[in-house]
């Protein structure tokens, strides 16, 4: 039993995303870690990952809820954070500098910390649906051109898939 625990505990401690210039190697005592708003999947994974840290490995994670994941992307890869929940689409965006990194200012931010991510988990963070008020006249994707439509927060990784599904 005892050696079933220290393997889901193994398997907990390399699940998530952590960049590689973590301090984990040095086997801190509380790491850091954003999350995504309290009650997404993203926040929860974490609260789960920080009590199995805790109980099996006696690691200390303090959780940062409520950060927009793609600004995380950029603490993460510059060593501010040690973990996040991280959609392969933000880090894919990251590495081209397109997307919410394609301002000047931005792009040389995430080029370089996208060089210091490493995930050990792939997940899909959100299902998209498509919602309308009846009295748009939106009944099918082709309706929504020449209509103003809410995509998602402009910062967002939700904003720009939900862009590429329209296009």
């Amino acid at each position: 039993m005892n050696l079933l625990r220290a393997t889901v505990a193994s398997a907990f401690f390399f699940t998530g995303t952590l960049a590689s210039n973590s301090n984990i190697a040095t086997a801190q005592s509380i790491m850091k870690a954003d999350a995504g708003a309290t009650g997404n999947i993203t926040h929860a994974m974490m609260v789960v990952y920080g009590k199995m840290f805790s109980k099996y490995l006696g690691m200390e994670v303090q959780i940062n809820d409520n950060q927009t994941l793609t600004k995380s992307a950029l603490k993460l890869g510059g060593g501010a954070i040690d973990m996040m929940p991280l959609p392969p689409a933000i880090w894919a965006f990251m590495r081209k500098g397109k997307g919410p990194y394609k301002s000047k200012k931005m792009k040389a931010r995430a080029l370089e910390g996208s060089k210091n991510i490493r995930s050990v988990m792939g997940y899909n963070a959100n299902l998209f649906h498509a919602v309308t008020f009846e009295d748009t006249g939106i009944k099918d994707w082709k309706d929504i051109k020449g209509k103003r439509v809410f995509t998602g927060p402009p910062s967002g990784a939700a904003g720009i898939m939900s862009e590429l599904m329209i296009n």
